[in-house]
């Protein structure tokens, strides 16, 4: 009997230990990436027009940022607070870590490991955003590096043909704490793993100079889309104004 009760007892803790990951697991969400307005670089939890794809133009060199929304998805209990008085279902951002993969064309990205591991495989480190219970936040994450830009284009020209355009998914995992409830690497809580599709290309976007002073590309113009980035929309020369969402 006494053996009984002691798997009985060792069962009840397991299970109450997986309950308290998989609470753990959940309680930092990506609910979706808002699309960026009339060039803006921000992303606004209030944006309804939503991202599903993005598009990268290697040609320029130039990042990709990815916006996204995160969720406190913890219950507010009023009355329940830490040791420092502050309620305890509060998250504090810390910092995400960002993989890419690309299955059309692996040699590509292995292409690119091999120049650098860094540009596949990384941590951002957060402003250090506090989250109320239910609370949720706008956080811009460069996925795409502009050295790893630079480092697909040479790939893609060096091993597809020069009209391609295959998909880099970006996997982003999120780290908060939980306030007055870690010390170290202790009490840090992983969000569920967000994937994102990035079409990379070289010299798809289009271009204009319709912002411009008399609509006039100036000379050497840098042209640049959201964030100062190749990505995702009509392309501009920097010193002119975007185009209207």
């Amino acid at each position: 009997m006494k053996t009984v009760r002691r798997v009985s007892v060792a069962a009840l803790l397991a299970v109450g230990m997986a309950s308290s990951c998989a609470q753990q697991e959940e309680a930092l969400i990506v609910s979706h990436s808002p699309a960026f307005v009339d060039g803006d670089c921000f992303a606004d939890p209030s944006q309804n027009t939503q991202l599903q794809r993005g598009v990268l133009d290697v040609a320029y060199g130039t990042a990709y940022t990815l916006p996204v929304v995160l969720t406190n998805n913890l219950g507010a209990r009023p009355g329940t607070t830490s040791n420092t008085g502050v309620e305890n279902g509060e998250l504090q951002l810390r910092d995400v870590d960002v993989t890419l993969t690309m299955e059309q064309a692996p040699d590509v990205l292995r292409a690119v490991a091999a120049q650098n591991g860094a540009f596949v495989e990384f941590s951002q480190t957060l402003a250090s955003v506090s989250l109320q219970p239910g609370q949720e936040t706008g956080v811009l994450v460069d996925v795409i590096t502009d050295g790893a830009s630079r480092a697909l284009r040479d790939a893609i020209q060096a091993n597809l043909d020069a009209g391609a355009r295959p998909i880099v998914t970006a996997e982003v995992v999120f780290h908060a704490t939980r306030t007055g409830n870690s010390t170290g690497s202790l009490g840090v809580i992983d969000a569920r793993a967000y994937t994102f599709p990035i079409q990379v290309c070289i010299g798809c976007l289009p271009v204009t100079c319709e912002t411009c002073p008399d609509a006039q590309c100036p000379p050497d113009a840098a042209f640049v889309g959201p964030c100062g980035n190749a990505q995702d929309s009509v392309l501009v020369p920097s010193v002119c104004e975007a185009p209207a969402s």
